[in-house]
């Protein structure tokens, strides 16, 4: 999950107050979000900042939380930026719960054909509704479809929802996983196991760096010491990186595990800088190393 606890937070919070998501509910909710970033090309910081801005219109229009997610992640699939597509959404359903004038009146007629029947999908099922709109739209050829969405929504958005009709395989396919309860179910653990085992292949990685660096020590002198160190550090500095995605994830306890071991390895560091007094720069060096560990510990 490609996102700061931080960022996780806050979002957690915006979902809870626009969506009414429970605490209780949004681990798995986030577990939706991420299923559906690595089944396309979005990723879960646009889907998300997407629902941060038109979650809860959509909410009021009738949609629900997953139902808004799918779109979310639709509208990246087909690379539109997460304000943009807000916008658009935020525009269309509250256009077609109120289209404004006579003229945009007379083209939303013109698109969906009875407006009587139309009006009580509406009021019944509002994803039915929406998705009744994009396959009307699909079926007009794109002259006709760029005239009636002109009508209807003014120069704005008509290019967008145009988009969006003619992605609406990829948008069943999305509503689809967000149906499937169980198959996002436990995403998020799963690519919270994914990460730590890589966390635990970069620390192996880094220990046999300090191995290599002992015997370079004690045998090839210091060009070969140098090349150990900047392989060490480089690697320390994507643990770093990965202990703070990790915070994120789900079993904190597991990352409380990590840090120890990176604790653990600055007591060997630390006895590896027992070398004697004859070279004061050498052990200056290795002191600067155990700081820049100790800082990602």
């Amino acid at each position: 999950f490609e996102m700061s606890a931080e960022d996780v937070g806050n979002a957690a919070a915006g979902f809870k107050v626009s969506m009414g998501i429970s605490m209780g509910g949004m681990e798995e909710y986030f577990g939706l979000i991420n299923k559906l970033a690595d089944s396309g090309i979005a990723d879960e910081r646009d889907i998300v900042d997407f629902l941060d801005r038109a979650g809860a219109n959509l909410k009021l229009f009738g949609l629900t939380a997953e139902q808004a997610a799918a779109y979310g992640s639709t509208l990246a699939n087909i690379k539109m930026q997460p304000e943009t597509a807000a916008r658009m959404m935020n525009t269309l359903t509250s256009k077609l719960l109120s289209p404004g004038s006579d003229k945009a009146a007379g083209a939303l007629e013109d698109i969906v054909g009875n407006m009587t029947d139309f009006q009580k999908l509406l009021k019944s099922d509002g994803n039915k509704a929406i998705e009744f709109f994009l396959d009307k739209v699909s079926e007009l050829d794109k002259f006709k479809a760029a005239e009636g969405l002109t009508g209807f929504l003014g120069q704005g958005f008509a290019d967008e929802v145009l988009r969006l009709s003619a992605a609406r395989e990829e948008l069943a396919r999305n509503q689809k996983i967000a149906l499937d309860r169980a198959s996002w179910k436990g995403s998020l653990g799963e690519s919270y196991d994914l990460k730590l085992d890589d966390f635990w292949s970069q620390f192996q990685l880094l220990q046999n760096e300090f191995k290599k660096l002992t015997i370079d020590v004690g045998m090839t002198g210091m060009p070969a010491m140098k090349d150990a160190l900047e392989g060490a550090r480089d690697i320390a500095k994507e643990i770093g990186i990965g202990l703070e995605n990790l915070k994120a994830e789900v079993n904190i306890g597991e990352v409380i595990e990590a840090k120890d071991a990176v604790a653990n390895l600055i007591t060997e560091i630390n006895s590896l800088m027992a070398m004697g007094s004859d070279n004061p720069p050498i052990q200056e060096f290795f002191a600067n190393l155990a700081t820049t560990v100790n800082g990602v510990a």
